[in-house]
């Protein structure tokens, strides 16, 4: 076995010129390679490692790189291969910047060990495929309680029209960013295009990113105590026009999702560690058939399970789920599920489901309310255009109010539009009932780590799992309840009977 390695270092070595700029090459199936030089590509070189399922390849470095320089237009692909110990905690590993055409980065099936990140800027129409890759928990990278000192494992930049993907891979720390890119599926519906992200800063940051699907991935981030600093599964900042998230497990973070727009959807959205499970979403954002649901803390500092901050039209938040864990939690869920500070505007909050929130706050409880330093008044300050067909039960809440917000011109249980058809329809005002679903409801997350990241467990498994347990049960006042201007047998809540119900696709991706 040393002869054979020793074989495959030495022809290797040959195909390197004395200086870090190098020519094409290939690396065999089977090979195991010392790099002694980064790997240096321009103009139309090619740099190839085809190593396969059974007989995989293993490049080791130390510090080395993998980069580009100019205008380069060939490509790179490595396919079944381990990179170890490339770059550093300030080098990328692979540092790539492709200006040509087509998939000039392909890279699957492919594993860095104690290695640094992974930049690819995709100029051009150039294109990448990122598939089925481990990204180790043992990365250089550093981590610690501020973001600013705790940089992302993978960064895609660029421009490029062409379609791109990030797809069935595992990320065991930091953030997988995205900036100033355009036209990325990160992840898909499909069991083996998932990616699970597990651990410290464990994220998906998109910023100013145009035309991004998100979908089908597990995040989980992990924040060691309420001392970290500005923790994320899922942050947008910027204009990220066309964005879409679906289908997704999020868990964890002092902001679950920090900053969102366009259409978020048919997610699970898990545990927010304190602030809010959604911050800040933007004019046009739709949040709909979501299942909020939250079981355990780290971080006291508390605000609101969507927190409607910035100005804003077209803001609707329809079809949700928000359970908020009821009262016998070791730090309950106090703060309202809804809240709508001075600057901010919900266009229409329709067929949603508020149950189990516990809400006691000493300026006045209400599960919709104005912002978190502002007392409730009656009426409430004007800040929904629409809210009606929704049903709330909250016994635990140290006051029975529904809405601390109003519709201007508009009397609450009075008139078509603020609140007259809430469950029961035409009922008294702040009127309770409960939701009847199939349950059991859950009252931890029944799933492992270990077992997602080993595809035992798959994400789709997980969302139906939900599904079944938030279904409204035989007789529920979910049932064909929600607005009739979202369709026939529209319902009310994140999951509906399946039969013929309009927008009922939370755990059914296909």
């Amino acid at each position: 076995m040393r002869t054979s390695t020793h074989r495959c270092l030495c022809c290797f070595l040959l195909l390197l010129p004395a200086s870090a700029e190098a020519a094409s090459r290939t690396i065999k199936a089977g090979q195991i390679v010392g790099i002694s030089e980064d790997i240096v590509l321009s103009g139309e070189d090619v740099f190839e490692v085809l190593g396969t399922a059974e007989r995989p390849c293993r490049l080791d470095a130390n510090g080395q790189q993998i980069r580009t320089s100019g205008d380069w237009r060939g490509h790179v692909k490595l396919q079944h291969c381990e990179l170890r110990a490339f770059g550093s905690a300030t080098r990328p590993a692979i540092d790539l910047t492709a200006a040509g055409s087509g998939e000039q980065v392909v890279i699957e099936h492919t594993a860095l060990l104690s290695s640094g990140a992974i930049h690819i800027n995709n100029a051009g129409e150039s294109a990448t495929v990122f598939r089925n890759n481990h990204l180790a928990a043992n990365s250089y990278l550093p981590l610690t309680n501020q973001p600013d000192s705790s940089p992302p494992v993978f960064r895609a930049t660029g421009g490029s029209p062409a379609k791109k993907r990030f797809q069935g891979n595992f990320v065991g720390k930091s953030v997988v960013l995205f900036e100033n890119a355009a036209n990325w599926q990160v992840g898909g519906l499909k069991d083996d295009e998932s990616n699970v992200l597990i651990g410290l800063r464990a994220s998906l940051s998109i910023l100013r990113s145009a035309d991004m699907h998100v979908a089908g991935n597990y995040i989980h981030t992990e924040i060691p105590s309420f001392r970290w600093s500005q923790v994320h599964t899922l942050q947008c900042s910027g204009p990220s026009p066309r964005l879409v998230v679906e289908h997704n497990i999020l868990r964890h973070g002092q902001w679950v999702v920090r900053g969102i727009e366009g259409e978020f959807r048919y997610n699970l959205v898990l545990d927010a560690d304190a602030h809010n499970f959604i911050i800040g979403p933007r004019a046009g954002t739709h949040i709909h058939h979501n299942i909020f649901a939250r079981y355990t803390t780290v971080d006291p500092n508390l605000n609101a399970t969507i927190g409607v901050i910035y100005a804003g039209d077209d803001i609707q938040i329809f079809n949700n789920t928000f359970d908020g864990g009821g009262a016998d939690t070791a730090r309950p869920w106090h703060v309202p599920a809804i809240e709508v500070n001075q600057q901010g505007h919900v266009a229409s909050l329709r067929n949603n489901a508020f149950f189990n929130h516990p809400t006691r706050f000493s300026s006045g409880s209400a599960t919709v309310r104005p912002g978190f330093s502002e007392k409730l008044t009656s009426p409430g300050p004007p800040r929904l255009g629409y809210a009606d067909y929704n049903l709330f039960y909250n016994p635990a809440a140290s006051e029975r109010r529904n809405y601390g917000v109003s519709i201007a011109g508009k009397t609450e249980r009075t008139d078509a539009g603020f609140g007259l058809h809430d469950v029961p329809a035409g009922g008294e005002l702040n009127a309770q009932a409960e939701p009847r679903f199939r349950g059991p409801l859950p009252r931890k997350f029944d799933f492992h780590d270990d077992d997602i990241a080993a595809r035992k467990v798959t994400v789709r498994q997980i969302l139906a799992a939900y599904r079944q347990a938030y279904s409204p049960a035989e007789g529920s006042p979910l049932i064909a309840a929600g607005d009739p201007a979202d369709g026939a047998l529209s319902f009310i809540g994140a999951v509906g009977t399946g039969e013929k119900s309009p927008g009922d696709a939370f755990g059914k991706a296909k």
